[in-house]
């Protein structure tokens, strides 16, 4: 068996709930965060493939290493999801999700807190209500 870590030797984790802001017409476009915004048809996959490659882009290999993300849930239907990273690089994650693109186009993420505990981002992303996105 695997020894165990003790919990002070292991790396401190934070855990960024976020939403995905898309409009779904022109009408809510004009209301939304930017200009630039779109509907969007969001999935797991093209959204982790997009944070990647945001990080990638920004800090090369070894700073996407030592944000050591993961996404650990993404509900499609409300585009809302909880990205873990390491508790020193929660700000350049935050800059990445700002940077995203899905096929040429922007992507408007808003983090909408940052919490210690995956249990409290998980009560948090409960709380969510979905407001203007075209998700799946």
């Amino acid at each position: 068996m695997k020894p165990r870590i003790p919990a002070s030797l292991r790396e401190r984790k934070r855990y960024l709930v976020f939403e995905i802001i898309a409009p779904q017409n022109e009408e809510e476009k004009e209301e939304s965060c930017c200009s630039n915004c779109e509907s969007y048809v969001v999935n797991e996959r093209d959204l982790l493939r997009a944070i990647w490659e945001a990080l990638y882009s920004l800090f090369g290999d070894v700073g996407v290493a030592a944000c050591n993300i993961w996404l650990i849930d993404f509900d499609e239907k409300k585009g809302v999801g909880i990205l873990r990273c390491s508790h020193r690089k929660v700000e350049e994650v935050r800059a990445a999700l700002a940077c995203i693109k899905i096929g040429g186009r922007p992507l408007c993420i808003r983090v909408v807190r940052t919490t210690g505990t995956v249990k409290a981002a998980r009560s948090i992303a409960r709380r969510i209500q979905p407001l203007n996105i075209s998700t799946k």
